[in-house]
């Protein structure tokens, strides 16, 4: 039988720094793919927060929405528009011949308040006082603003909030590829 020599003292003192050097460099490939996974994690958790924040504000806007539909603002306003159209038609020589102004829509209602109000007072006085009574600057103002103004943003911040959660949710499924192999 052979023997094997025993290894040297400068040769066992190779080995050891050899050892000690692939060691370290384990150690310190493991402290980078854990910094790498630590920061993969923290960057997938702010995006999924921020996916929460746009799902929020998406059914915020979408409650409101629909608080305005519920409320029949949209149908009112119409209503009144084609109101306004049809008493120009019957009326409109009538008001003209006293110095009234009939508002062809809400829109012109509000842009003009003190021929509104004239137009009111005119209505009462031939009595339909009941009907035109509850209309006031104010609610026409407010209708105004909720159906020309108020529903359009909702409808734009919905759509840019549709595709900003899109893109959100591509980031984060992108983030999970990448981290699959980083937790091993």
């Amino acid at each position: 039988m052979d023997k094997i020599a025993a290894p040297t003292p400068e040769q066992l003192k190779k080995q050891e720094k050899t050892l000690s050097g692939k060691q370290q460099e384990t150690n310190q490939k493991l402290a980078e793919a854990q910094t790498k996974l630590a920061e993969a994690l923290s960057q997938k958790a702010a995006y999924e927060a921020e996916l929460n924040s746009l799902k929020a504000s998406q059914s915020a806007l979408k409650a409101e929405k629909k608080a305005y539909k519920e409320a029949g603002l949209e149908k009112t306003y119409h209503t009144l528009n084609n109101t306004f159209k049809n008493l120009n038609v019957t009326m409109g020589e009538a008001a003209k011949q006293m110095g009234i102004t009939i508002p062809e829509s809400v829109k012109e209602a509000v842009n003009h308040p003190k021929q509104f109000e004239a137009f009111v007072s005119w209505m009462e006085q031939m009595g339909y006082g009941e009907q035109s009574s509850k209309l006031t600057i104010d609610s026409l103002k407010q209708m105004y603003k909720v159906v020309e103004v108020r529903l359009p943003q909702i409808d734009t911040e919905l759509s840019n909030l549709k595709i900003k959660i899109k893109v959100q949710k591509t980031i984060i499924d992108k983030l999970k590829e990448q981290m699959k192999g980083l937790d091993k």
